[in-house]
């Protein structure tokens, strides 16, 4: 039963591969922070999962398996699970050393959302302009919730 419970958490995590790094942090909103795991695990983490449901609208999930070695060197990752936070590609990542646990990942994830990202939800659906849409998310991203 815990199986088929595990399998209906729903995922909003994109595996991220040397192949689809780039990818990964254009999509859109390029202004939300990455929110990565290097796993050896087969599957996806039920946590991850439910994690990345919890924040959806505000962060974006990628999951990298131990056969990255290029990542894992990129990103200096030698001992999994790890955790960490990009701000924005090319930036330092933020390396997360807590107990790997719901409550203090959701504790230090909070930390990375934009605090404004709910009123620039609601902003595009009053404007057509994607440009206007993009100015201002890129303005809340610099508002973080501390």
């Amino acid at each position: 039963m815990a199986e088929f419970v595990k399998k209906q958490v729903p995922s909003f995590v994109k595996r991220v591969t040397a192949k689809n790094e780039n990818k990964f942090f254009t999509d859109a909103p390029a202004s939300a922070p990455r929110v990565l795991l290097f796993t050896d695990k087969k599957e996806t983490p039920a946590m991850f999962k439910s994690l990345s449901a919890k924040f959806k609208d505000h962060l974006v999930f990628g999951e990298i398996s131990d056969s990255q070695r290029d990542l894992m060197k990129k990103y200096g990752v030698s001992k999994m699970p790890k955790l960490l936070v990009v701000k924005k590609a090319g930036e330092e990542p933020i390396i997360y050393d807590g107990k790997i646990a719901s409550k203090p990942i959701t504790r230090f994830l909070k930390r990375y959302v934009i605090a404004c990202s709910g009123f620039v939800r609601n902003v595009r659906v009053l404007t057509a302009s994607s440009d206007q849409y993009s100015a201002l998310h890129q303005v809340c991203a610099q508002l973080q919730i501390r």
